[in-house]
Order: structure tokens, then sequence, then C-alpha cells
């Protein structure tokens, strides 16, 4: 938004645009964890303390890769069915949100670079597909077998 106004010759206003964003994103984490709070007796207190932790890490005014993991400790307590998968796959995203770069293994090349993450990023996937749509896993339905005879049934 600031690069617009700069274009529209309103001259550089990049930091009331961020300081703007962050009291905005603040503001509605917490009007989300009030409408959480209120309805705390029907998701659960540990549900509504973990959704507005998460809303705070996300709409916050930095985000680290270890903030949302308090978010998923309260949620994966509570979680079920479609939202405990969620929280499962994310928590194994986040694991991978701050790995180090290709100086930290001695090299600066980046086709060694691009090809580990090619590997993590494609396994990351398979798993997530077979894991969050388990009807790929299963396959083609087979057709029924029909009961085997019984000799002398005539």
């Amino acid at each position: 938004m600031s690069h617009l106004v700069r274009l529209l010759g309103g001259g550089e206003h990049s930091g009331a645009f961020v300081g703007g964003a962050r009291a905005a994103g603040l503001v509605l984490a917490a009007l989300i964890t009030v409408a959480l709070i209120a309805k705390s007796r029907r998701i659960g207190d540990l549900g509504a303390l973990g959704w507005s932790l998460l809303a705070f890490v996300v709409f916050g005014p930095v985000i680290w890769p270890w903030y949302e993991t308090w978010g998923f400790v309260f949620l994966a307590v509570v979680a079920e069915a479609w939202t405990l998968r969620i929280v499962l796959a994310f928590s194994a995203l986040a694991c991978f949100a701050d790995v180090p770069g290709a100086r930290f293994f001695g090299t600066n090349d980046p086709v060694l670079l691009v090809i580990c993450w090619s590997c993590l990023v494609g396994v990351v996937c398979v798993y997530a597909a077979r894991r969050l749509l388990p009807s790929l896993a299963r396959g083609p339905a087979l057709p029924e077998r029909s009961p085997p005879l019984r000799a002398g049934a005539d």
C-alpha cells in the first residue's frame, strides 16, 4: 500500500503503514480472541485458547516458527478428525520454517539448494496427500468376490 501511495505522489509513508498494519492486526487478533472466549462453552476452553494463540501469531507484528507451537500444543489436545490432521500437518511444516541456508552447509551452490528443497517439498507433499486424503492411499476399489462354492452343496 505504501508503494501505491508513493507512486501517486504521497511521499514516503511506509513507516505509518507498517505501524497501522501492526495495530490493525493486533486489534483483529483481540477481536477473534473475544469471540472465541464467548464461544468457549461450545468449542471448549483449550480449543479457544489454542485458536486465539494462533490468531495472535498470524496477525501479530512478528512471526517466528516457534511462536505457533504454543497454539498447536493446546489444539493437539482437543483436536478431532480433520482438525487433528491439519494441526499435525502444520506442526510438521513448522519444523522446517526456519532451516539454515546453503552457506550453513559450506556451499554456495544454488543447484544443491534447489535439489534439497525439491526433495523435501516432494516428500512433504506425498506424505500430506496420503494422510490428508485417505482415498488416494487406498487406491481404486476392488470388485466384491462371490463366496466360494462348497463341495456337495447341490
